[in-house]
Order: C-alpha cells, then structure tokens, then sequence
C-alpha cells in the first residue's frame, strides 16, 4: 500500500515540528539513505546555510526563499545534491535531494533557488 500525500505531508509537517532548524549542505556525490555518501566542499569559506521557511506539497519539502552560500576563494568542485542537517557542523543528517549539476570554481556565489525540493518522500 502507497501512502496518500495528505499522510506524507502530515508526516513531514510532523517532520519539521521535530526539526524546527535546518541547515543547507552542498555535496557533489548522492549522500544516500543514510548520509555517508555525502561529499560536502572542503574549503574553509563553505559552511552550510541556515533554511528559513518551507513549504510542504505533494510529499516534498520545499524552500520558500533563495538559500545563498557566499562566493568560493577555492574550487569547490561539481555540487550534484543539496543535503539537510538539523546543525550547521555535525548534526543529523535528515534527507537529500538532487540538483542541476553546477561546477564551482573561484568567485561562484551558489544560489538555491526558492522552489527547490530540498526533501523528498519515495
């Protein structure tokens, strides 16, 4: 049995009430089911980016304003994925979602638009 998408945005709203801070990662390898996989910029001016608003629909959460991660004094390399962590270092890794592949290179400005699935119930 699937479930509808009313029980998965509930679930999510639930989600979010759990998580009232979230944080924005970069990763250019799909971080997975558990995280491991994630592969966020080494450099030292990445850090991950606090999340505003959300909005929830058809089982995703989505960002509500323009996350902006300031521009790279280093090549970061090719970011793939987005990543949501409940802490700006550390934390625990709470879902992932796939990106337009961009290629970082020295005085990028990384823009995640408004509007991008952030998290994604499959």
């Amino acid at each position: 049995m699937s479930l509808s998408n009313t029980v998965e945005n509930e679930m999510l709203a639930d989600f979010l009430t759990r998580h009232p801070t979230l944080f924005l990662a970069l990763s250019s390898s799909d971080p997975g089911e558990t995280g491991a996989g994630i592969s966020e910029p080494a450099p030292e001016e990445y850090v991950r980016q606090p999340v505003g608003a959300v909005a929830l629909t058809g089982s995703a959460i989505y960002l509500d304003d323009d996350i902006v991660f300031p521009g790279a004094t280093q090549t970061w390399g090719t970011v793939a994925y987005v990543a949501m962590f409940s802490a700006e270092e550390g934390g625990t890794f709470l879902g992932s979602a796939a990106v337009e592949s961009v290629n970082v290179g020295v005085g990028a400005v990384i823009t995640v638009a408004a509007g991008t699935p952030v998290v994604t119930l499959d």
